[in-house]
């Protein structure tokens, strides 16, 4: 019985929020709605080719921005194993207390690309955790997690921005995606991904439609992307060399996003939810 009313919500969930959350949905749909009318009276005009890029494909490729600085700075904190956690094979992750430090040169980031944001989200916008990882080669490495294909099944409205610290290509770990369409059909086809067993059984449905259809978002260093959560993905390590990226997890909001939202989001723990339970949030 329970197994058939899950079928029944992830049936209609899927079709309207593009995620399994059912009502869990509606306090993120409500906020995000009235985020947009916020926006409208604040007179902050949209720039309709990033929308609409990005309300088609659900990924969207930015400007390149100067990330010279960071990058030599984050690539020296690296090779200092007190600096990293290593929470999974082939991937590193700055201590937060690390992370914390490079509070300035990350809100210069922001700023940078703070209209192409709001233009996407056709609202002001706030982040929920900000990490910067390292991944490399592993030698057998067995694709798991991460590395299968998944949607992060999150609440309407969330969105990543990956900055490109390296060159990004398909032997150096670049991320892959299918677009809206395409994840979303496969979901209609039974794809799920919010159990480790579920995941594994649903890669030869992702497959199936991966040759002519997954995208590679190869970039040089500086590229800025941002996607939908619920696209299907994956990750990959780096046949070569290695991959540095900062992540940004972001959310509709009410007000233009500040230092002190960037500052907390440097501090949120990878133990943490990835995303808030309520969208209310600072």
């Amino acid at each position: 019985m329970i197994y058939y009313l899950k079928s029944i919500r992830n049936f209609f969930s899927l079709r309207i929020f593009s995620n399994t959350l059912g009502f869990k949905n509606l306090s993120f749909f409500l906020f995000y709605l009235v985020a947009k009318i916020i926006f409208i009276f604040q007179k902050k005009k949209i720039k309709k080719e990033y929308s609409k890029k990005f309300d088609e494909n659900g990924y969207i490729l930015l400007d390149n921005i100067d990330v010279t600085d960071i990058s030599i700075k984050i690539s020296k904190l690296f090779f200092n194993q007190n600096n990293y956690i290593e929470p999974l094979r082939g991937y590193k992750f700055l201590r937060t207390a690390v992370a914390q430090n490079l509070n300035q040169e990350i809100e210069y980031i922001v700023l940078k690309i703070q209209d192409q944001i709001e233009n996407i989200f056709k609202s002001n916008f706030k982040i929920y955790f900000t990490n910067i990882q390292r991944s490399f080669p592993v030698q057998n490495n067995i694709e798991k997690e991460a590395q299968l294909f998944h949607f992060d099944d999150n609440p309407i409205g969330t969105k990543k921005i990956f900055i490109y610290l390296t060159d990004q290509y398909q032997d150096s770990g670049a991320f892959r995606t299918f677009n809206r369409k395409i994840s979303d059909l496969l979901k209609k086809k039974g794809f799920l991904s919010y159990t480790t067993e579920i995941r594994e059984n649903c890669q030869n449905l992702a497959l199936s439609l991966s040759k002519d259809n997954l995208k590679i978002q190869s970039g040089k260093k500086g590229t800025v992307m941002c996607f939908d959560n619920n696209l299907i993905h994956k990750a990959t390590l780096p046949e070569n060399g290695f991959r540095d990226l900062i992540v940004m997890e972001v959310f509709p909001a009410f007000k233009e996003i500040n230092s002190k939202n960037i500052s907390k989001s440097l501090s949120m723990s990878l133990e943490e939810p990835d995303y808030p339970r309520w969208p209310f949030f600072k």
